[in-house]
C-alpha cells in the first residue's frame, strides 16, 4: 500500500466511534492533548507551519508516549497521520531501483521502528528531528538489505574489470570489519573502531561518549562532541580513500557509506547517535 492510500484509510479509521472514544477517553493522561477536541485537531496542529517547536513539542511527546504505552494502534496511526509531510519528504530523497510502493512500506516500517526506540521524556528533546533521523536510519537499512542481492553480491562492473578472481561481496559485520582494518591504515585504529561500533553494530555515539567522560572524569557533552568531529573526519578520510583504490573489496563499504544515513547530519538526536 502506498503512502497517499496508506493514509486516506488511517483518515477513514480514526473517525470510527470507537477511535473517537478512545481519543477522548485517552487524553486526560496527557496534559497536552487535553485542549484538543478530537483526533483531527491534533493533527492539523502539527501539520500547520504556524505553530512554532515550542507549542508542538509537548504534543509530540505525548503521541509519542501514548504511541508506546497505550494498547491498540490507533495512537500509532495517529502519529502516523501527523507526520506524513516528514515521511514524504524522507520518501522525495530517496533514489534507488525498489518499487514505488515497496519504498513507501519501507519508510512506513521504518517510522514505525523509530516510534518504538526514540523517547521523548526530556524538556530539551527535538522529539520531530529525533524521530526523522531514526526514520531514515531504519529506512537506509532496510534500502541496503532490500539491495542486497543486487547491490553486494556482485561487485560493481568497472571495479573488478581487470580482476576475475574477485569475490561477492559481503555487507556482514565481520567482513566488514575485515575490510576496514586491511584497507584503511591510514585512519587510525581507535577512529576506525568508532565508525565500525557506531555505524556497523549500531551502538550509540551518545552512550560510548558517556562511559568515556565517566572514566575520565570529563564533561559528557564536550566528550560526545569530540567523538562526533573524530567520526566525521574518520569517514571523510574513508571516503578519500576509496576514491584512490581501485580494490574491490572496498566497494562494500563504499556501498554501505552511500545506503548509510550520515549520522553526523542531525546534531540534536542526543541519546542514540
Amino acid at each position: 500500500m502506498s503512502l497517499q492510500s496508506l493514509t486516506s484509510a488511517l483518515f477513514s479509521e480514526i473517525q470510527k466511534p470507537a477511535n473517537l472514544r478512545t481519543f477522548t477517553q485517552t487524553k486526560t493522561r496527557y496534559a497536552a492533548l487535553c485542549g484538543f477536541e478530537s483526533a483531527h485537531a491534533v493533527i492539523d496542529h502539527l501539520r500547520d507551519d504556524r505553530f512554532d517547536y515550542a507549542s508542538k513539542e509537548p504534543i509530540s511527546r505525548a503521541l509519542l508516549a501514548a504511541s508506546q504505552c497505550e494498547p491498540g494502534s490507533f495512537w500509532r496511526s495517529l502519529m502516523l497521520l501527523a507526520y506524513y509531510p516528514m515521511l514524504v519528504n524522507i520518501r522525495a530523497q530517496i533514489r534507488s531501483s525498489v518499487s514505488g510502493e515497496d519504498l513507501d512500506q519501507l519508510v512506513m516500517q521504518g517510522f514505525l521502528q523509530a516510534l518504538a526506540v526514540v523517547h521523548g521524556e526530556s524538556e530539551g528533546d527535538n522529539t520531530s528531528l529525533r524521530l526523522r533521523c531514526r526514520t531514515r536510519r531504519y529506512v537506509f537499512r532496510g534500502l541496503r538489505e532490500a539491495q542486497e542481492s543486487e547491490v553486494f553480491d556482485v561487485a560493481p562492473e568497472h571495479m573488478v574489470a581487470n580482476d576475475n578472481s574477485a569475490k561477492p561481496l559481503s555487507r556482514k559485520p565481520a567482513a566488514l570489519a575485515s575490510c576496514l582494518h586491511e584497507h584503511f591504515d591510514e585512519i587510525g585504529k581507535a577512529d576506525r573502531e568508532l565508525v565500525f561500533r557506531t555505524l556497523v553494530e549500531d551502538e550509540s555515539l551518545r552512550e560510548l561518549a558517556n562511559a568515556d567522560a565517566q572514566n575520565d572524569n570529563a564533561d559528557p557533552d564536550r566528550v560526545y562532541a569530540r567523538l562526533r568531529k573524530r567520526r566525521f573526519r574518520a569517514l571523510a578520510n574513508m571516503r578519500e580513500v576509496i576514491t584512490k583504490k581501485c580494490v574491490p573489496e572496498l566497494s562494500a563499504w563504499r556501498l554501505f557509506l552511500l545506503y548509510n544515513a550520515n549520522p553526523v547530519a542531525c546534531p540534536n538526536e542526543g541519546d542514540k547517535q
